[in-house]
C-alpha cells in the first residue's frame, strides 16, 4: 500500500513513525527548494522537534519543477528516509512537511503568512546567481516580504542552508539589492524586521534510484514514490542571529553558535573540496561513486595529503581536531552502502570550484606555500570540460554554453579566459604561477593520463 496518513494508522512494520499527531501541527517554517537534501536534513530535525513544539511545521515550495509535489501529495507529504551503513539500512517516516506547493506565487503567499516566522533555503549555489539582471529567488523573497510588511506580519528570519561561505550575508545582499530595484519602500522593514543568519549543513545524500525504492518497500511493506537515502551522520550549525523567536534547534541535535565561520570553512574546504576533487578526477580513473574514489589508492592519497598540507594550514581549528574530522570524513566517503554518484557532485562545478578550491590556494600562495594538490583539482575540472566537449557529452552547469565555447581553445587560452575579470577563476588572475601550474597539470592529464599526473603531484606533496 502507498504511504499516507490513513495507512500509518494501522501500520505495524519496521519503519520508525512520527512521534506526534500530525493533525495538531501548525505551520511555522517555509522551506524553498524541497529537494532530496532538505528532506534528508532540515526536515528530519524539524520532525524530531514537532513532538514538543508542534507550532513549527514545514510548508515546502519547489521553485523548479513539480516532481516532488506530485510524488508526495498522494502521500499527504509523508516520505521515508533510508539510512544506509555497512550493508544495513534503517527507515524512518518523516511527517514534518505539511504540504508541498509549486512556484513563486505559492512562496510569496507563504512568506506573507503571519504564522511563518522562519524561511529556510536550499536552492544550491546557482540559485544565488543572476540570469541576466534577474534573480528569481531575490524577486520572490522581496515580493513576499513586501506583502508581509503591508500585512503587518511579525519579524521573520531567512536562513540559508546552501554550501556557500557566509551564506546569510549572501542572501541579505541579494534581497537588499533586489529590493532597491523592485520595492525600495521595504528597505526600512528589511533593516528592522528581517534577519539573515548563516548556517552550515552536512549530510551526504545521493540521488534516489529505483533500487532504493524497491529496498524501502521490501523492508517496510509500504510503497513510497520518492524516499531519500542518506548516511547516519548529520550536522547543522546555525548562527544565532534571529529576528524573532526560533525553534529550539539545540534540543534536536543542531548547534547554535555566535561565530559560524570556523565550522563553515572546515566543511567547505575539507568535505566539499575533497568531493569536488574526486568528482573531477575520479571518472578519469574509472570511478563512478565517492566510495570507489575514496578507496582508490592514488586518489585517496591525493585528497588526504592535500587536506593535511594545503587545507589544514588555512583553518583555525587545532590539528588534532582537524585530524579527527578528516578521519571521520574518510570513513564516510568509504561507506560502500552509499551510492553517491560523482556525476551528481560534478554538476554546477563552475559555481563550486571558486568557493571550495580557490580560496585556500590564494591563502597558501600569499603565505609563500605552494598548493599543487588544490591546483591539480581545478585542473581536473578544466580537463573534464575539455574531455566532455571532445566526446560530445552534456555539461551540466549553469555556464555550460560558455564552457563549451572555450573548451576547444588551447590550454593556456582557456585558462586565461577562466581567470579573466568576472570569469569563474578571476581571483587567480594575478597569480601567474598558479595559471602556469594549471596549464601544466591539464597538459599532463591530456598527455599522460590522470593517474600518472596524480602520482607525479603526490611526489610534490
Amino acid at each position: 500500500m502507498r504511504l499516507s496518513n490513513k495507512f500509518l494508522q494501522s501500520y505495524r512494520g519496521t519503519a520508525t513513525l512520527p512521534q506526534y499527531d500530525r493533525a495538531t501541527v501548525a505551520p511555522g517554517i517555509l522551506h524553498i527548494g524541497v529537494g532530496a537534501f532538505h528532506r534528508a536534513h532540515q526536515a528530519v530535525y524539524i520532525d524530531s522537534l514537532l513532538k514538543k513544539s508542534p507550532e513549527w511545521g514545514l510548508i515546502g515550495v519547489s521553485m523548479q519543477n513539480a516532481n516532488t509535489r506530485d510524488a508526495l501529495a498522494p502521500q499527504d507529504g509523508l516520505y521515508s528516509v533510508g539510512i544506509r551503513e555497512a550493508g544495513d539500512m534503517s527507515v524512518r517516516v518523516i511527517g514534518s512537511l505539511m504540504s508541498i506547493q509549486q512556484g513563486g506565487d505559492a512562496a510569496i503567499a507563504a512568506i506573507s503568512d503571519p504564522r511563518i516566522r522562519l524561511i529556510t533555503l536550499t536552492v544550491t549555489e546557482k540559485g544565488y546567481v543572476n540570469v541576466g539582471n534577474i534573480n528569481a529567488l531575490g524577486q520572490t523573497l522581496v515580493a513576499g516580504l513586501a506583502a508581509r510588511a503591508q500585512n503587518g506580519a511579525p519579524p521573520i528570519s531567512i536562513l540559508s542552508c546552501d554550501n556557500l561561505p557566509d551564506n546569510g550575508a549572501r542572501t541579505k545582499a541579494l534581497v537588499v539589492a533586489t529590493a532597491q530595484l523592485q520595492a525600495p519602500e521595504i528597505l526600512r522593514y528589511l533593516e528592522q524586521s528581517v534577519s539573515f543568519p548563516s548556517s552550515m549543513v552536512d549530510r551526504i545524500t545521493p540521488a534516489t534510484n529505483d533500487t532504493d525504492r524497491i529496498d524501502i518497500q521490501t523492508m517496510t511493506g509500504f510503497e513510497d514514490a520518492w524516499p531519500v537515502i542518506t548516511e547516519p551522520f548529520s550536522q547543522w550549525v546555525i548562527e544565532d542571529k534571529f529576528a524573532a523567536e526560533r525553534p529550539d534547534f539545540q534540543s534536536v541535535g543542531a548547534e547554535v553558535v555566535d561565530d559560524l565561520a570556523p565550522f563553515e570553512s572546515m566543511k567547505l574546504r575539507l568535505l566539499n573540496g575533497a568531493h569536488t576533487t574526486m568528482a573531477t578526477l575520479g571518472p578519469m580513473l574509472d570511478c563512478k561513486y565517492v566510495s570507489e574514489a575514496a578507496l582508490d589508492p592514488d586518489l585517496a592519497a591525493l585528497i588526504e595529503r592535500t587536506a593535511k598540507t594545503e587545507v589544514f594550514p588555512t583553518l583555525t581549528q587545532p590539528n588534532d581536531e582537524l585530524n579527527s574530522y578528516w578521519l571521520s570524513l574518510m570513513e564516510r566517503f568509504r561507506n560502500t552502502s552509499m551510492q553517491h554518484a560523482l556525476a551528481q557532485i560534478a554538476q554546477d562545478s563552475s559555481q563550486k570550484v571558486p568557493v571550495r578550491l580557490v580560496p585556500p590556494i590564494i591563502e597558501n600562495m600569499n603565505a609563500g606555500r605552494p598548493a599543487p594538490g588544490l591546483t591539480l583539482a581545478i585542473a581536473g575540472w578544466i580537463a573534464s570540460i575539455r574531455q566532455a566537449e571532445r566526446q560530445g557529452k552534456q555539461i551540466f552547469d549553469p555556464n555550460a554554453q560558455i564552457l563549451k565555447n572555450i573548451a576547444n581553445l588551447s590550454v593556456t587560452e582557456m585558462i586565461a579566459f577562466l581567470c579573466a575579470p568576472g570569469a569563474q577563476l578571476d581571483t587567480l588572475r594575478e597569480m601567474e604561477a598558479v595559471q602556469r601550474d594549471l596549464a601544466k597539470h591539464v597538459g599532463s592529464i591530456e598527455s599522460n593520463g590522470a593517474r600518472s599526473t596524480i602520482q607525479q603531484t603526490l611526489s610534490e606533496l
